[in-house]
């Protein structure tokens, strides 16, 4: 197999990567790639297995510019350089974030970054996205992301970092929720307490607060303990992506503050 991703804290600047990613002479930019988010729908869970389906509450997605590749695998982003020449496709080597995920999230992105060394062409037919491998089996296959808009929604929580380089779902029978109003306000549940405060949005980039909260006694220490996390998360916030119906908001590191699903 070829080992062409690596893991490695994706910065802010442009990579080292980039320079990997210059086209041969004749070789296409891969615009017919560009310009679509694509939402990952089903991948070979092993090298030579067939197709299963992306468990409910994962989102992975990958997307292509004239010469880089970048998504999410799911809990971490990555980004790195591909190119194309017909329909052959070459892509990595990868960077990514180095974020502690869910056991069913991290399983997913693990298979994915892995097959995505694999691919070796490519095919776009009525909205759907494949990656086929050398053998000519089809290792990922993707669909057109239409996603829901971020203002006028009600997002709940379904994962938050815990302030230690990790993301952990919420407590059973708790709920964390988020809407954002188009006078640029930001209110909901924070678990105990209810919460509110300004929001700005500029492309993909977003600040969220100061936010002020109700000073409701929660129920016990772990509650507490998960409100603060998911407060303090927000206002770590710097950008937001929206797949389908899954929100992401990440930190300036690119690491994943708060994920959500539309209600």
């Amino acid at each position: 197999m070829r080992a062409r991703w690596m893991l490695g804290i994706m910065l802010a600047v442009a990579l080292p990567l980039s320079g990997c990613a210059s086209s041969d002479s004749g070789r296409s930019s891969g615009s017919a790639l560009a310009g679509t988010l694509w939402e990952l729908a089903e991948f070979a869970p092993e090298q030579g297995t067939e197709l299963v389906a992306v468990p409910d509450g994962v989102s992975a997605t990958i997307s292509f510019s004239a010469d880089q590749v970048s998504g999410s695998g799911g809990c971490n982003q990555f980004t790195g350089s591909y190119t194309t020449d017909g329909t052959s496709i070459s892509i990595g080597p990868l960077a990514t974030t180095l974020m502690g995920c869910l056991p069913e999230v991290a399983a997913v992105e693990a298979a994915y970054l892995m097959r995505l060394d694999e691919v070796s062409t490519f095919a776009i037919a009525e909205g759907t996205l494949t990656l086929s491998d050398d053998a000519g089996n089809v290792v990922l296959s993707y669909t057109e992301s239409v996603p829901v808009p971020l203002e006028g929604t009600r997002w709940l929580a379904t994962g938050i970092n815990n302030g230690t380089g990790g993301v952990t779902s919420l407590i059973e029978g708790t709920s964390a929720t988020a809407v954002f109003a188009e006078d640029a306000t930001v209110s909901g549940e924070a678990g105990c307490n209810t919460y509110s405060g300004g929001y700005e949005v500029d492309g993909e980039a977003i600040t969220i607060g100061p936010l002020a909260t109700t000073r409701m006694a929660c129920a016990d220490e772990d509650l507490a303990t998960q409100e603060a996390n998911y407060l303090a998360a927000l206002e770590r916030v710097t950008t937001w992506t929206i797949t389908r119906d899954r929100l992401e908001l990440r930190d300036e590191s690119g690491a994943l503050q708060v994920s959500y699903a539309a209600q």
